[in-house]
């Protein structure tokens, strides 16, 4: 037996860290690694709590109604809200409520969500929603920001009951809550926001100063463990003058005819306790014991805490981030300012360091481009699927035979694929040229791709249309016969048949409407030079270099580009060489115009440049049509 001295850490936290070999997980995206002091799992693990039953009767459950009564408050104080109930199961059910909630209190049935949700909650929202009669919309993300701009949101009607984002984003970016809730509010809509990383709350405004109607959040950085996914706590507060429309349970306080307090379950509308037509949701419980988990947490850390730990996310991820930066070939594409989550841009392909990633945790990846060669092989060594995904890959693959081919060869008998890519119609009808660059190999119709899947063995179940990357499909597909064909799927087929997707007119007509914007912009820019007007341009983005290069638009039209990205000012745009200046040189050098190249955010950036519009400088919109604003 051998005996060697150790120098012990002597604090818990310092225990823990030494404990874990001082593991350190930068994953994020929605669930988050925080130091949790023990006392938690300690008081938890007490029997009274760790075996309670849904408190109904409350003379034999005053102390978990207490607890809950405790969490609730905690989450009026976090979120700026003035009533909360005792949780929900997680922050992407709390999201889907909340849309349904929005629904209920204006009658409408119409809700527009920032694509910066996080994905998940998404799916989990339309799960929801679908046949609920609920239109759930998505709007679009500046690029260069990470943000979602107001002009993102621009259609908003009497017919939307909510505006839905989340801040920090998914992408890390901090939203602007205040001018989105103005937004809403102007259209009698609710402003539903999101915190995937609870922790912001002890460092930004709180939502409910912002003007939040609904604040939805995941719970799990208050001292709860990953675990793997889950199980985690969902809070969820709102106006008090929407009380009798929140889901779930609501435990208040009373006093009994001594005058001694007490506390009761004061709210449950679900059917089990109210008649049917009346009841809000249908959520039969809450995450009692992790909301008590976090409790405890947030009453050992206090507001001071809290505050601390927040500061200390955000302080470390700014410093990673500025240690990244320097780093040859790696960048920071997003401008906005952050919490404790960042975009990285890397020098090298993300699939190598996400193989590289996967086999470190024991999943089998495969670095290869797909095709039926590749299927063949792995179809040989007995890995057929059940279930093929492909989300925006199918658009990229440059012989789409090969690759429909691969997916008949690799799927099992009963097995089903489901791919996402950028729809053509939605293009066509947008006049959406400027999406086509050189990472799109094809945009799809169902018209072309029935005949493409059936001549490999498969068919087309179900489509569903969605609107990223400004309009796009998902497509569902099996062998032929092992599922039956439904509705969309043929609905879809014969609209496209009636504005005339099978015929060559159709794209000539899409060809024709470009070429006629070209036109009329170059038209407006040679009489703009003969009047000795000066033109400068707004955004360096991909979609603008392909407007400049197909339109022949170079110095001999432009002044300069400006961009707000920092890594895009003091270079060249690709291809035409117009130098790129920061957005302050509208205002320095003043030209008399300015080419919109990111037309897609044109409320947003005339917005930001109200001071150069007062100057009388004017903005060029090019798409759909030429205008002057």
């Amino acid at each position: 037996m051998i005996f060697r001295s150790i120098d012990f850490p002597d604090s818990e936290f310092a225990i823990n860290r030494y404990t874990a070999n001082l593991s350190l997980d930068l994953l994020g995206g929605g669930a988050y690694a925080h130091y949790s002091p023990t006392i938690i799992d300690h008081l938890i693990s007490r029997s009274e709590f760790f075996t309670a039953y849904t408190p109904y009767q409350p003379e034999i459950s005053q102390g978990t109604l207490q607890a809950i009564f405790e969490f609730q408050t905690l989450v009026c104080q976090l979120t700026g809200m003035e009533i909360a109930n005792a949780s929900m199961y997680d922050g992407s059910t709390a999201l889907a409520e909340a849309v349904l909630m929005a629904e209920r209190v204006t009658k409408r049935s119409k809700v527009i969500a920032s694509s910066a949700v996080h994905p998940q909650y998404l799916e989990v929202a339309h799960t929801y929603v679908q046949h609920a009669g609920i239109e759930l919309q998505h709007a679009p993300v500046d690029s260069t920001s990470g943000q979602t701009p107001n002009s993102a949101f621009d259609s908003i009607d009497d017919q939307t009951a909510a505006i839905v984002v989340q801040s920090p984003n998914f992408f890390g970016c901090i939203e602007d809550v205040k001018a989105l809730s103005d937004k809403a509010h102007a259209k009698g809509a609710l402003l539903i926001v999101a915190v995937t990383e609870a922790m912001s709350f002890g460092l930004l405004r709180s939502p409910g100063a912002c003007g939040a109607d609904i604040v939805v959040a995941e719970g799990q950085s208050f001292g709860v463990p990953l675990s793997y996914g889950g199980p985690y706590v969902g809070l969820f507060a709102t106006r008090d003058k929407y009380a009798r429309q929140i889901p779930g349970r609501l435990v208040g306080e009373a006093y009994d005819k001594q005058g001694r307090r007490g506390y009761v379950l004061t709210l449950a509308t679900r059917e089990q306790h109210i008649r049917r037509e009346r009841a809000t949701s249908n959520i039969c419980t809450n995450e009692g014991l992790i909301a008590l988990a976090a409790t405890v947490y947030l009453e050992t850390m206090g507001r001071q805490g809290v505050q601390q730990v927040a500061s200390q996310c955000t302080q470390k991820a700014h410093y990673a981030a500025r240690e990244i930066a320097k780093i040859e070939g790696f960048t920071l594409p997003l401008s906005a300012p952050f919490f404790d989550e960042f975009v990285v841009r890397a020098p090298v392909e993300a699939s190598q360091l996400l193989d590289s990633l996967a086999r470190e945790k024991g999943i089998e990846t495969l670095v290869e481009f797909f095709g039926n060669n590749i299927a063949k092989k792995l179809a040989a060594s007995g890995k057929k699927a059940d279930l093929i995904l492909g989300n925006n890959v199918f658009a990229h693959a440059p012989n789409t035979n090969d690759f429909v081919s691969g997916l008949k060869t690799l799927l099992q008998p009963k097995g089903r694929i489901i791919l996402e890519f950028p729809y053509a119609i939605d293009l066509i009808e947008h006049t959406e040229f400027d999406t086509i660059y050189h990472e799109h190999v094809f945009y799809f119709t169902v018209t072309a791709l029935q005949p493409l899947f059936a001549r490999h063995g498969l068919e087309i179940l179900r489509v569903e249309r969605l609107p990223i990357h400004g309009g796009s499909l998902r497509l569902f597909a099996s062998h032929i016969g092992a599922h039956s064909i439904e509705d969309p799927a043929r609905n879809l087929l014969a609209e496209e048949k009636q504005k005339g997707a099978d015929s060559l007119r159709y794209y000539e007509g899409f060809a024709n409407q470009v070429l006629e914007i070209k036109q009329a912009l170059l038209d407006l820019l040679q009489k703009l030079q003969k009047d000795g007007k000066r033109v400068a341009a707004y955004g360096a983005s991909a979609k603008g270099s392909t407007l400049l290069n197909f339109y022949g638009i170079g110095k001999d039209h432009l002044e300069f580009v400006v961009d707000r990205s920092t890594y895009k000012q003091g270079r060249l745009t690709p291809g035409t060489h117009i130098p790129i200046l920061p957005a302050e040189a509208l205002i320095e050098k003043r030209p008399d115009y300015t080419l919109l190249l990111t037309w897609n955010f044109a409320d947003e950036i005339m917005q930001q440049q109200s001071e150069y519009r007062q100057r009388g400088g004017r903005f060029i919109i090019p798409i759909p049509e030429v205008k002057l604003v």
